[in-house]
């Protein structure tokens, strides 16, 4: 196996794994019970089943990614999936929507270096969630009109919602197991940090000198 595909499963590793694991099926049973309260409370005719496509658990997926790689996010989205369908009264659609959601949210950020790119990730989810959910429908030959816009409605607003989590997880995730993204780098190394801004002015020689050499080994490393 290629170097670039080892991840060193360390404690730190093994225990942000067992973490998001643990939170997202505590999230799952919670949000398994929304449909039945939603239907005795809600003066607005819910179907029960459309509110599980709006349920964020992609973003899962899209955190471990994002600190592990691919190659972790994949095999853990299946993982991920085969739970969530449990907890969904065992409904293998679940299962086949809760996977494509979860590998194809991990991809899309599989080279995050901005902030807006889990929006655009989120928002990409959710037009392949609102595509999953017709093929779905199609699947089972549930061809109600306003049960298929219903779940239109929650798929799309659970890939951006995702996104929105994952975006607000992130940092915390960081400050908690001390690790460190590209985009945190990327911040280190704006300009206006006083640091930068002293070296550039008392040392404009070793500045410079730093920036084509970071440039050479991004290069090297691309």
């Amino acid at each position: 196996q290629g170097a670039s595909f080892q991840v060193p499963f360390n404690n730190k590793n093994l225990l942000l794994v067992a973490c998001l694991s643990l939170t997202f099926f505590f999230l799952a049973e919670i949000c398994s019970s929304f449909p039945e309260l939603l239907s005795r409370d809600s003066a607005v005719s819910i179907p029960g089943d459309s509110i599980y496509f709006g349920i964020p658990l992609a973003s899962a997926a899209m955190i471990i990614c994002l600190f592990l790689g691919l190659a972790v996010a994949v095999p853990m989205a299946m993982v991920l999936a085969i739970g969530f369908a449990f907890i969904f009264q065992n409904r293998f659609e679940m299962f086949l929507y809760f996977l494509i959601s979860g590998t194809m949210a991990a991809y899309w950020l599989r080279s995050c270096r901005e902030r807006k790119v889990f929006i655009i990730a989120g928002t990409k989810l959710g037009l392949l969630n609102i595509v999953i959910a017709t093929a779905i429908h199609l699947y089972m030959g549930e061809l109600s009109t306003p049960k298929l816009i219903w779940d239109w409605a929650f798929a799309f607003m659970g890939g951006v919602v995702a996104g929105i989590l994952t975006a607000g997880i992130v940092p915390l995730v960081e400050i908690a197991f001390d690790y460190t993204t590209d985009i945190t780098l990327l911040e280190l190394a704006q300009l206006d940090r006083p640091i930068m801004r002293r070296l550039m002015i008392e040392a404009p020689g070793t500045y410079h000198h730093s920036v084509i050499v970071g440039s050479l080994v991004e290069a090297a490393a691309t």
